[in-house]
């Protein structure tokens, strides 16, 4: 099994509610390839991304800059909308933007099929967008296997 296989399968543990640390390979991205002008689409993706759930690192933790869920450790802790809790749902904007984790630093949605039906042509995948929004615990539509992985393919769509 590869290094992403395996974190996706400890993504699917943790879904069950087992206590998740995310622990990086050396050499991990801190920053996406291309910045994504986030001014420009906020209006269509309402900071969608901010919706999804991940675990920090132990030096995150340790940080003590981000805040995690106590009913979900070591998850980041997300708010009663449904955003994280560092995300002003009057901005859209990171509270903690300097010191914010390296998922939310390494991020990029240009690929992300669950966000965008067309990147380019600004296309959201609204039925995930409204899913995401009106049921913000529910983490199975977060877990998709990467491509190749052998692990299978979700079994429902969001389109």
């Amino acid at each position: 099994m590869t290094e992403s296989n395996e974190a996706w399968v400890d993504q699917a543990y943790a879904a069950a509610g087992e206590p998740m640390l995310r622990v990086d390979p050396p050499g991990s991205p801190t920053n996406p390839d291309e910045p994504i002008d986030c001014g420009a689409r906020v209006h269509l993706c309402q900071a969608i991304c901010c919706h999804l759930p991940w675990p920090l690192s132990q030096e995150e933790i340790d940080a003590g800059h981000a805040q995690w869920d106590p009913e979900r450790p070591f998850y980041i802790s997300i708010g009663p909308t449904g955003s994280c809790v560092h995300n002003s749902e009057e901005h859209h904007g990171c509270t903690i933007y300097d010191n914010r984790p390296r998922p939310c630093r390494a991020y990029s949605c240009k690929n992300d099929r669950r966000i965008w039906k067309d990147f380019e042509g600004m296309v959201i995948n609204a039925a995930f967008v409204s899913a995401r929004r009106a049921q913000p615990g529910q983490v199975f539509v977060d877990l998709v296997p990467p491509p190749g992985s052998g692990l299978g393919e979700p079994s429902g769509s969001l389109e």
